[in-house]
């Protein structure tokens, strides 16, 4: 099975990538150690509060983040990406506030927080106009509903081709 990752070592070269959602941070560690050539990843998550709306599998539908766990995470997360050094840069900002910041093309960004038609959506929109052509635009949790309807959506908008294996998908811009 082909994963996220696998697309991007498919990449001509890998100079900067961003992911949206870092939480523990163990996904943007799974990402430095398989792409040796990634030369900085941009770690966004603002560790606040937030209200997780359709989660796909609960009787209750949603599920509230508090503020004191979200910074229990912060500090996990730099714990677990420090010894990366200058190859992480850990971004407190919500998304849509991280994209503004961010300066040049990106090769890829990988889409994992809130998890709403919303949100998701939001960060679609704000994050494809800054990855390269033929870089890559994906993300987690697919079988969410939210997550689902803003990425389909966005994929019927545009043309693109949506792929997507187990629990991830993926877009790659101008094919």
């Amino acid at each position: 099975m082909v994963t996220f990752i696998d697309i991007l070592k498919t990449l001509d070269k890998l100079g900067r990538g961003v992911e949206v959602g870092v939480m523990y941070g163990d996904h943007c560690a799974k990402l430095l150690d398989s792409l040796p050539s990634l030369e900085k990843l941009y770690a966004v998550d603002p560790y606040s509060s937030y209200q997780e709306d359709e989660r796909p599998t609960s009787e209750d539908s949603s599920l509230t983040y508090m503020t004191s766990e979200a910074l229990e995470w912060e500090k996990i997360a730099r714990e677990h990406l420090a010894p990366y050094g200058e190859r992480v840069e850990m971004i407190r900002l919500n998304s849509i506030d991280a994209s503004e910041n961010i300066r040049g093309s990106l090769d890829f960004v990988y889409i994992d927080a809130c998890h709403s038609m919303e949100s998701v959506t939001a960060d679609i929109d704000a994050w494809y106009p800054l990855v390269r052509d033929g870089g890559v635009i994906g993300g987690h949790d697919i079988m969410w509903l939210g997550v689902w309807s803003a990425v389909t959506k966005f994929m019927k908008s545009g043309g693109h081709t949506l792929t997507i294996t187990v629990n991830q998908w993926w877009i790659i811009k101008g094919k």
